[in-house]
């Protein structure tokens, strides 16, 4: 009987609506435009999150709010430890950054 409600249950979760999408984007399918607003010097443009103890990067996560401006490239600029990840800002073409990606 315990086993017929479990089932019954799954069954009715399986059915609601994981989330409901915004009117935008139905329209366009969830396919956004890039982002046309320029990133601030300090607005993180990207970050690459890496295993703890090993720092094996994982996937780049690129900011989707902004980018940056065409004479700026994005840039590591920080290693944040707290959240295991290093932190990329736009900076002049050409920026060496002292923080070498393992």
């Amino acid at each position: 009987m315990k086993f017929l409600i479990l089932l019954a249950l799954c069954g009715t979760v399986s059915l609601m609506p994981m989330e409901n999408r915004t009117d935008n984007e139905q329209k366009n399918n969830g396919t956004d435009k890039a982002p046309t607003a320029i990133c601030e010097t300090q607005t993180p443009c990207a970050w690459t999150p890496y295993a703890l103890h090993t720092k094996q990067l994982l996937n780049k996560i690129v900011n989707t709010y902004c980018i940056c401006a065409t004479d700026m490239s994005c840039e590591v600029t920080d290693d944040d430890l707290e959240v295991n990840s290093y932190i990329h800002h736009c900076r002049p073409l050409g920026f060496e950054s002292d923080i070498i990606l393992r």
